[in-house]
């Protein structure tokens, strides 16, 4: 399958999606969590090396910054949308 058929497979199923606010919603939280987990985890990591000290950072930056990366998506999301519209021509 060409990477161009995928692409427009995965954009036609993320549009019957994002119709559904609770599912948008959910969407956004997980996102939200799974980025603030990684952005910190690596993050920490650079910083503290493979010891119990980064463990215990991460754990603390997670809670910290899930909360606000779920609040922050909800704006930015949007205007990724408008943007990306824009540059493809879409909508």
């Amino acid at each position: 399958m060409s990477l161009e058929k995928l692409l427009a497979q995965s954009t036609l199923a993320w549009r019957t999606v994002v119709t559904d606010t609770k599912t948008l919603l959910i969407a956004q939280l997980l996102i939200a969590c799974m980025m603030a987990f990684c952005m910190t985890g690596l993050f920490s990591f650079l910083k503290l090396g493979p010891t119990a000290e980064w463990l215990h950072e991460w754990l603390k930056a997670f809670v910290a910054a899930w909360p606000i990366a779920f609040c922050l998506s909800i704006f930015v999301g949007k205007l990724s949308f408008k943007i990306a519209s824009r540059i493809t021509g879409s909508r």
